[in-house]
């Protein structure tokens, strides 16, 4: 069987991570706009379209490996219900 995978379009802003500049954000529900399986956050910095593994759940606790548009590698990280974090993006996907 395909892995299913999503779209997720999401703007984010520059946060610089240790030795490295990363591309973290937090999302609540209310920030996001979802359209299908694409979602947008609108705010300051780069759009950066990302490629899920195996979709997106909203269960507290998971974790999913995406690659961006800039061909970096991103991981999605539900916080809690509605709260949304990526981090990564200092590493090749």
């Amino acid at each position: 069987m395909r892995t299913s995978r999503v779209v997720l379009a999401v703007t984010m802003a520059f946060v610089l991570a240790g030795c490295g500049g990363g591309h973290e954000g937090n999302w609540s529900n209310e920030q996001l706009q979802k359209d299908g399986s694409t979602a947008v956050k609108r705010d300051l910095g780069k759009d950066v379209t990302l490629q899920c593994e195996g979709g997106l759940t909203n269960r507290q606790g998971s974790s999913t490996r995406c690659k961006g548009s800039d061909g970096m590698a991103y991981i999605i990280d539900v916080k809690s219900e509605g709260e949304l974090r990526a981090s990564g993006g200092t590493q090749p996907f």
